[in-house]
């Protein structure tokens, strides 16, 4: 009985149309599908926050000369959910022209668990944050926030807050954030 082998046949066939189109067997450089550099798990991390605004000062300045942006969410919300990945997305286009990302999750921190699963599947390779509080006035406080989430801070280089984004179009200029975070972000890293 033949048997038919047709996913190799299908890369020799493409092999073949690659060698006629390329004008014959003239060595090309590989180029690999793979990402550049594949995150690790053990890359992913979510740090426990003792202290409240003098930590994440420390936390910030930790990344002088930066363009930081703070990344406000948490598990139970289901835009931070959605719009997680493109500051890791961010992070991962601009870190090589100085950009920081920080996340900071609103859960409890007896959830440090579930945030960690999110965050590896995420490949969120960033400065993670759980506060030792879960998103009750002292968290909004501590972190100078009014409560809708997703939120996002973008500080410039200098480590000044310029901008502020969320989804909730009460009182905010900057809605619809990933529009307005890209080109926020792209802005300051120009800046001297």
């Amino acid at each position: 009985m033949l048997t038919s082998n047709r996913p190799a046949a299908i890369r020799s066939l493409a092999f073949a149309i690659c060698l006629a189109i390329s004008g014959g067997c003239e060595q090309q450089p590989v180029r690999s599908l793979q990402p550049a550099s594949p995150v690790s798990s053990d890359a992913v991390d979510v740090k426990l926050l003792e202290g409240d605004r003098d930590t994440y000062a420390q936390i910030l300045s930790s990344h002088d000369g930066k363009v930081i942006l703070v990344d406000f969410w948490a598990t139970w919300c289901g835009p931070c959910v959605k719009q997680f990945p493109h500051s890791i997305e961010l992070s991962r286009k601009h870190r090589d022209a100085g950009l920081a990302v920080v996340t900071v999750s609103m859960n409890e921190p007896k959830e440090r668990d579930s945030v960690l699963a999110f965050l590896t599947r995420q490949k969120a390779d960033v400065v993670n944050l759980l506060p030792r509080y879960g998103a009750g006035s002292e968290f909004l406080e501590a972190f100078d926030l009014r409560g809708d989430v997703p939120f996002y801070k973008l500080y410039d280089r200098k480590g000044t807050l310029r901008y502020t984004f969320s989804d909730d179009p009460e009182g905010i200029d900057n809605c619809e954030p990933i529009e307005q975070i890209d080109r926020r972000v792209e802005e300051l890293l120009i800046e001297n």
